[in-house]
C-alpha cells in the first residue's frame, strides 16, 4: 500500500508540474517539487519497495518501523501546507505591491567587482589558516569534518562564495544585456570569478553546493530561451550524478595534491577501488538523498525537549567570530540529529525541513511553518517575476532566490542553511534594497534635509 502511495505521489507531482501555469519554465515551486521528490518521496518509495532501508544503511536498526505511517503523514501534510501557503492570495497580492527599478551598470559592476575581490581575499585569508589555500584544498575533507583545526580567522570561509554572486552579476551583464562596452575587461572578470568560484568549491568540499551553484547558469538559460535544451540537460545530469557518486572520492583524492596531478589520480583510483570492493551501487546513490528520511525516524523515535525558535537565534550568533570574541553558541540541531543516528561528532547529518519542524514544535510546528514557508516562496516569486524581462540581472537573482528558498527544504537546520547561503542572501538583499530605492525620491529627501 505504501509503495503505491509514494509512486502515485511522485507521478502526481510530475503531472502537476507539467500541467500548472507558470510565468516561465522554472519557478520556485518547480525547484521545490524536484527536491521534494528526491529527498522524501523517492527514498520512501525505495524503502517501501524493499530496495533500500535508509536506517540499516546507517548501521542502526533500533528504530520502530511502525513510524512509517507517521512519516507518510508528515510528508504529505507538509507538502499540502506548503502548497496552501504558496497559493494563498495574500502572498501574491503583497508581492505585487513591491516595485523594483533597474540600477546603473556602473553600480552593478562595482558590486560584482567588490564581491569578487572580497571572495579572493577571503579565500587567501582562509587558506593561510592552514598554511596556504593549496594546503587547504589538499585537506578540504578534514577541514569540512572539523578534524583539522585552523587559525582564528577560519570564519572567512563563509565569504568565499561571494565569487558565485559576482559571476552571476557579470554573466547577466555579458550574456543578457549583451553590451559591447568594455566587453573584454568584463569577460576577463567573469572568467576570473569562475576560477575563484571553482577553487572555493574545492576548499568547501560540498558536492550539492557545487552542483546547484553552477547549475544556476543552466536554469537562467532555460528561463531566457524558454526551452529545456536536452542537449545540455542530459550531460549536466550525467555530470551531477557523477559528482554525487564520486565527489567524496574526488575531494579525498585532493590530499595527493602535494604530489601533483599524478598523486591526485592515484588517490582517486585507490578510493574508487575501495568503493567497488565494498559493492558501492545504485543503492548508495539513493542513500545520498535519504538523510531527511533518516532524520524523520530520529525525530519520531528519540526523546528530547522541543527546540522552539532557539536554533534561529543561535544560527545568527554563529556568524560572530567565536575565537576572536570568545563567544560560545549552542550546538546546532544537526549535531544532535547526528548523535541520534550514528552517535558521532566527526560530521553532521542535516535534518531536512520536515524533521526540523518536528524537532522545533512537533506537529503544530510542521503545519504552521510549512504554510509560512510556502507563503514566503510565493511572495518572493511574485515580487521578482514581473521584472524578468525588464531588469537584465533579475533572471539570475530570481533563480538564486529560488535556490536559497529551496535550500531550507534541503538543510532544515537554520545554522547550516544560513551559513551555506550567507553570500547569496547578502547579494539578494543588497540588490533588492538598491533597486527599491527610487533616485527622485531620495533627491527630494535630501533637499528636505538641507532646508
Amino acid at each position: 500500500m505504501l509503495l503505491v502511495t509514494y509512486l502515485a505521489a511522485i507521478i502526481c507531482l510530475i503531472l502537476l508540474e507539467i500541467a500548472r501555469n507558470k510565468i516561465c519554465k522554472v519557478d520556485f515551486l518547480t525547484l521545490f517539487n524536484i527536491f521534494y521528490i528526491l529527498l522524501y518521496l523517492m527514498p520512501m518509495f525505495m524503502f517501501a519497495s524493499g530496495i533500500v532501508d535508509p536506517i540499516v544503511s546507517l548501521g542502526y536498526t533500533g528504530y520502530d518501523r511502525n513510524t512509517s505511517l507517521q512519516i507518510l503523514t508528515a510528508i504529505f501534510l507538509s507538502y499540502f501546507m506548503v502548497l496552501a501557503g504558496f497559493y494563498n492570495q495574500s502572498a501574491a497580492k503583497i508581492g505585487k505591491q513591491i516595485k523594483l527599478n533597474n540600477i546603473s551598470d556602473r553600480k552593478l559592476l562595482g558590486i560584482a567587482v567588490f564581491f569578487l575581490f572580497f571572495a579572493t581575499i577571503s579565500l587567501h585569508v582562509f587558506g593561510m589558516q592552514f598554511g596556504g589555500f593549496p594546503v587547504a584544498i589538499a585537506n578540504a575533507n578534514l577541514i569540512r569534518n572539523g578534524a583539522l583545526p585552523g587559525g582564528s580567522l577560519t570564519f572567512f570561509k563563509r565569504f568565499v562564495y561571494f565569487s558565485f554572486s559576482s559571476s552571476y552579476l557579470l554573466a547577466s551583464y555579458l550574456f543578457i544585456k549583451k553590451t559591447k562596452k568594455n566587453k573584454l575587461k568584463i569577460s576577463f572578470l567573469f572568467l576570473s570569478s569562475l576560477v575563484v568560484a571553482f577553487i572555493a568549491s574545492l576548499v568547501v568540499a560540498a558536492r550539492s553546493t557545487m552542483i546547484v551553484s553552477f547549475g544556476i547558469f543552466y536554469l537562467v538559460y532555460v528561463i531566457q530561451t524558454k526551452k529545456w535544451h536536452l542537449k545540455y540537460l542530459v550531460p549536466i545530469m550525467i555530470l551531477a550524478i557523477f559528482i554525487i557518486l564520486y565527489g567524496k572520492a574526488f575531494f579525498f583524492s585532493l590530499s595527493g595534491l602535494p604530489d601533483g596531478y599524478h598523486g591526485i589520480a592515484t588517490k582517486f583510483s585507490e578510493t574508487i577501488r575501495d568503493k567497488e570492493s565494498s559493492n558501492y551501487s545504485f543503492v548508495d546513490l539513493i542513500n545520498t538523498f535519504a538523510y531527511p528520511i533518516q532524520s524523520l525516524y530520529a525525530a519520531f523515535n528519540e526523546t528530547y525537549e522541543l527546540r522552539l525558535l532557539s536554533d534561529w537565534y543561535y544560527a545568527l550568533l554563529s556568524f560572530l567570530p567565536e575565537r576572536l570574541l570568545n563567544v560560545e553558541t549552542e550546538l546546532p540541531m544537526s549535531y544532535y540529529n547526528t548523535q541520534y543516528l550514528v552517535n558521532t561528532d566527526e560530521f553532521d547529518i542535516p535534518t531536512g525541513y520536515i524533521a526540523a519542524c518536528i524537532y522545533s514544535f512537533s506537529w503544530p510546528g510542521l503545519v504552521f511553518f510549512s504554510f509560512i514557508y510556502g507563503w514566503i516562496g510565493r511572495y518572493l516569486q511574485t515580487m521578482m517575476q514581473n521584472y524578468l524581462s525588464e531588469i537584465y540581472w533579475m533572471p539570475f537573482i530570481y533563480i538564486l532566490t529560488a535556490k536559497v528558498w529551496t535550500d531550507l527544504l534541503t538543510y532544515g537546520d537554520p545554522q547550516t542553511f544560513l551559513q551555506t547561503n550567507f553570500c547569496f542572501l547578502v547579494a539578494i538583499v543588497l540588490l533588492i534594497f538598491i533597486s527599491k530605492t527610487k533616485p527622485h525620491k531620495m533627491k527630494k529627501y535630501y533637499e528636505k534635509l538641507s532646508r
